[in-house]
């Protein structure tokens, strides 16, 4: 259930061409990532979802060099960082200890 951040309203409309939910009691705005761990990423949500199929169908894991290939990407830096993103919210689904928690 979506929840109001501003008012915690439980009534919401989709916009289409904004791809955000707007609460129907105070008009506050949200979109689909906030609250996930696609919140603060400036890369699409179809590489996210597609690194998690890569991360999840390989045996061995997957290098983040392979998954910078597998999705066409120039930088190396981001796909870095959204592979340890994913490996510390699988870690925590799992009940693992996470690496920012190791330190």
């Amino acid at each position: 259930m979506l929840l109001c951040k501003s008012c915690g309203g439980v009534d919401h409309y989709l916009l289409k061409n904004k791809w955000m939910w707007q609460c129907i009691v105070c008009n506050f705005r949200t979109s689909l990532r906030s609250g996930t761990i696609l919140e603060s990423s400036k890369l699409p949500i179809q590489k996210w979802f597609l690194a998690m199929a890569f991360m999840s169908f390989s045996k061995k894991g997957i290098s983040t060099k392979e998954l910078q290939r597998q999705l066409s990407h120039k930088n190396y830096e981001p796909i870095w960082l959204m592979m340890h993103i994913l490996r510390a919210s699988m870690g925590q689904r799992d009940g693992q200890k996470t690496f920012s928690q190791n330190l």
